[in-house]
């Protein structure tokens, strides 16, 4: 049964007018490139189907789902959706596939294009590159969504939205239809392998099976988004399984890495593949520090859930971040375990260190009367990262690990992370603690 949500966007967005006027368009379209080219030179027009299938429902269909939120806060609606009885994979579904249902029926008539004009060239059209444009179109939009749901659209003026999200936005989209433009060339060639595993796999398979995967995560993603914002239950389940996904994808490429490096003499074995999986874990988990809301009235509910023995309830108030640190620590457990040559106070280092950020993180924050806690903790980078190690180079050891001592960079840094938890404590117990 088809969602409200869906039906309402199909029915403002689907019109007569519309639907004749988009393949004239690119009917208009075709006939121009056509005449740039020989008559029947119909390879060239179909790879420019495809391309014009990745503009229209990549640039106008994120464009169009993101819309689809902002124009809630504008026309301040956003409450409504939370007291529907819709669910968050109906709602989902009804702004991302409904709010861009334009743009998917010129892609639609793109492919058709697409695939006769395959078939005219007596060759057979390719899966691979059909799944990995429908596949990578959905990526684009879905994370075109997930990012404008990342800050709520009740929270924020619309002017805002319209200015800074649209143009962070803008610029994501590029990145990414540039590093699918660079892909192209090593695409197309048959004989490009990756290396995943150990195994040489076809380039164009293994790229178009992955963009599957993502996609269905990006989707995942916005149910999981929506489902905080209409204030369903959640728990950190979802995320962690999203974190093992990418722990278990990434480590794939670790013998590439290690080939670029020239570190298969010094570390071999399951090494390579608990090293990756530590450090994608470790940058999972301070994106998310960084991203979460840091309110003190969120972190109160957790502690009170934890306070009074109310385990399920506190599993679902647990901090992402928080919940990361536990496949963090335990990749790294595996990976000092495997490790020979490598120092495992080394390893450690990076964890110790996230904690003590995160924890100043908190602190900015958790200040009554705060002003800009972020450009607070960007300048606190800075020093620690930057100036302070290049002002003070014969203290190094301070800031950066050392590879010659690195059991006294843990052990300087742990009590650093010591010093800012206490003080984050001391803080919490000051201000919040009632």
């Amino acid at each position: 049964m088809m969602s409200a949500e869906l039906r309402r966007n199909l029915w403002l967005e689907i019109s007569q007018t519309r639907l004749a006027a988009i393949p004239l368009l690119l009917a208009l379209i075709f006939w121009g490139l056509s005449s740039m080219r020989e008559p029947d030179d119909y390879q060239f027009l179909s790879g420019a189907a495809l391309v014009l299938f990745t503009l229209i429902c990549s640039l106008w269909g994120a464009h169009l789902a993101s819309s689809s939120i902002t124009e809630e806060a504008q026309a301040q609606t956003w409450d409504w959706q939370r007291l529907s009885s819709q669910s968050p994979a109906e709602l989902m579904v009804g702004k991302l596939f409904g709010s861009t249902v334009l743009a998917w029926y010129g892609g639609a008539w793109c492919l058709a294009a697409h695939l006769a004009l395959t078939v005219l060239t007596r060759q057979l059209p390719s899966a691979n590159w059909l799944c990995l444009s429908i596949a990578s179109a959905v990526i684009i939009q879905a994370g075109s969504m997930l990012l404008t749901l990342s800050t709520p659209p009740d929270q924020r003026p619309v002017h805002q939205q319209k200015r800074g999200m649209s143009a962070l936005r803008l610029l994501i989209i590029i990145i990414v239809l540039q590093s699918i433009g660079g892909l192209g060339s090593k695409l197309a060639n048959s004989n490009s392998t990756v290396q995943w595993y150990g195994a040489d796999i076809q380039l164009l398979t293994f790229v178009a099976v992955s963009s599957i995967f993502w996609a269905a995560w990006a989707l995942f993603g916005c149910v999981q988004r929506l489902s905080t914002l209409l204030r369903c239950p959640t728990t950190p389940a979802p995320w962690l399984i999203f974190v093992v996904w990418c722990m278990f994808y990434f480590a794939g490429f670790t013998h590439v890495f290690a080939d670029i490096i020239n570190s298969k003499e010094a570390i071999s074995g399951a090494a390579y593949y608990c090293i990756t999986a530590y450090i994608v874990a470790l940058v999972l988990a301070l994106t998310l520090a960084l991203q979460e809301d840091q309110s003190p009235v969120s972190w109160r509910m957790w502690l009170t859930a934890l306070r009074n023995r109310h385990y399920p309830l506190a599993w679902q108030r647990t901090p992402r971040w928080i919940a990361t640190l536990i496949p963090v620590f335990i990749a790294l457990c595996f990976a000092i375990f495997e490790t020979t040559t490598t120092s495992p106070w080394l390893l450690s280092t990076p964890l110790v260190l996230l904690l003590r950020d995160a924890v100043i993180l908190y602190c900015l924050y958790w200040t009554p009367g705060r002003t800009r806690p972020q450009l607070a903790f960007s300048i606190y980078l800075l020093l620690v990262y930057l100036l302070l190690p290049y002002l003070l180079s014969p203290l190094k050891l301070l800031f950066y690990p050392s590879m010659e001592n690195p059991a006294l960079s843990l052990m300087g840094f742990g009590i650093e992370a010591v010093l800012a938890i206490a003080f984050c404590n001391y803080r919490w117990k000051t201000f919040y603690a009632n």
